[in-house]
């Protein structure tokens, strides 16, 4: 089955919502927004319809790797809707998530960040990917994307991206 993909570009409705409050296992745990792993795990979540149970609890450094060795399968280099960019730098790491794909290779990405003044922003990154507050970072790099679970269908451009293919 495939899910329908709507682009999340602003806040409207994240405020109290079950997928970023309530039902959300960082909130839950004290570590609520502005945070970028509470974002991306409530995005999922809101995306799907069902917490994402395949995606690590740890600091967003440690959920490339975290997937590499649960679901391989859906991990890769490219962005696809929906995906989790992972983005690694020696204090930390950061997670966002793929809104949109333009044809000139970039991607908006909607994130949070631990010690943010907003809880909620968008960024236009272009390849590696690497988002401009991240480059002065002490050894910063995109490690992958981590790919839903679903097939996403982007009605925009009548586009499905298939959850099994990695690359």
């Amino acid at each position: 089955m495939a899910i329908t993909f709507t682009p999340r570009l602003d806040d409207s409705g994240m405020k109290n919502s079950v997928y970023w409050y309530s039902g959300n296992l960082f909130s839950q745990s004290g570590y609520g927004l502005p945070n970028c792993t509470t974002y991306a795990w409530g995005r999922q979540y809101e995306i799907l319809g069902k917490p994402p149970t395949w995606l690590g609890l740890g600091n967003a450094k440690e959920w490339y790797p975290y997937a590499q060795d649960v679901t391989p399968q859906l991990c890769g280099k490219t962005p696809k809707l929906g995906a989790i960019l992972c983005t690694y730098y020696s204090v930390g790491g950061h997670v966002a998530v793929v809104e949109q794909i333009n044809e000139d290779r970039s991607i908006v990405v909607s994130q949070s960040g631990y010690g943010s003044k907003t809880y909620f922003w968008t960024e236009t990154l272009y390849p590696p990917y690497l988002a401009s507050w991240a480059k002065d970072r002490e050894g910063a790099y995109v490690q992958g994307f981590i790919y839903l679970t679903e097939d996403i269908v982007d009605p925009t451009q009548g586009v499905t991206f298939k959850r099994w293919t990695s690359n």
